[in-house]
């Protein structure tokens, strides 16, 4: 956008020149992931650590899905105690957020247990990147829109369903494994309503680094797109955009083996082309 390619109002509006007139920081998409913490105190101490550190599992929140939207992971920590002061900066995390850690069961010794934290594969909500300023220097703007689109809340509150349903299973149960509920002072909802999950997940939602689209890739036809099939940008000569930016959605799990594949191809094609 800096270099005048990109949405021509956007860029008139800052004094730049436009060179091309294209959607460029347009279809921002992201995988976002949230919490629930479960408490046990049937398990030995060191239980967890020794049979399941870390997993992960692709779901459906819905039996009529045509793949997982829902990526669960699981680790055998109880989150409890507080944030770093870096940690809280590095995930964008509110004070209240580090509060309910410390405070929600006004308790203080470290607990047993274990958590989940689903992760949303194919959200419906799509944000955008915006120059503040024709000063390179300058931070862009961006802006995701992480949870504008309902329907997302619902497809985190059935991740969450899910954890709640294995909880509910013989071998979650003889572990005493169980949601342990966070308490805002905030949040007027009843505890475990959808309300209440929909309080928590906007509290404690956060990226997973994985952006991609604001260069999306398309048919020659197609007039969102800023690249074409071989990464070309349109209506230039002699340039390609070869990185997640150019996928058109986002992939059903991490992004990146699908960045190095697009950097693998495009390579060929630059080769193909030379």
């Amino acid at each position: 956008m800096l270099s005048g390619i990109g949405p021509r109002e956007h860029l008139e509006e800052l004094g730049i020149p436009v060179l091309c007139n294209l959607p460029v920081g347009e279809n921002l998409q992201d995988h976002i992931i949230s919490m629930v913490r479960c408490s046990s105190s049937g398990a030995p101490k060191d239980y967890y650590y020794k049979i399941a550190p870390d997993l992960h599992a692709f779901i459906k929140t819905k039996e009529d899905l045509p793949w997982p939207d829902i990526q669960m992971h699981y680790t055998s920590t109880f989150y409890h105690g507080g944030l770093s002061k870096e940690e809280k900066d590095l995930r964008g995390y509110r004070d209240e957020f580090d509060s309910a850690l410390l405070y929600d069961f006004g308790e203080t010794e470290i607990k047993e247990g274990v958590c989940f934290f689903p992760n949303m594969l194919h959200p419906k909500s799509v944000g955008n990147i915006r120059l503040k300023s024709k000063n390179p220097l300058d931070p862009p703007l961006i802006d995701p829109c992480y949870l504008d689109d309902p329907a997302d809340i619902q497809t985190m509150i059935g991740g969450i369903r899910f954890i709640q349903k294995l909880c509910d299973t013989d071998t979650f149960r003889k572990y005493q494994i169980k949601p342990a509920y966070f308490k805002f002072d905030n949040c007027p909802h009843e505890v475990d309503s959808d309300k209440y999950w929909e309080h928590v997940i906007r509290h404690l939602t956060v990226t997973t680094w994985h952006y991609i689209g604001t260069c999306k890739m398309g048919a020659k036809d197609d007039k969102t797109a800023v690249v074409d099939p071989s990464l070309r940008v349109r209506g230039l000569d002699n340039i390609r955009v070869v990185d997640a930016s150019i996928m058109p959605h986002i992939t059903s799990g991490n992004t990146n083996a699908p960045t190095i594949m697009i950097a693998e191809k495009g390579a060929d094609l630059i080769l193909r082309d030379k």
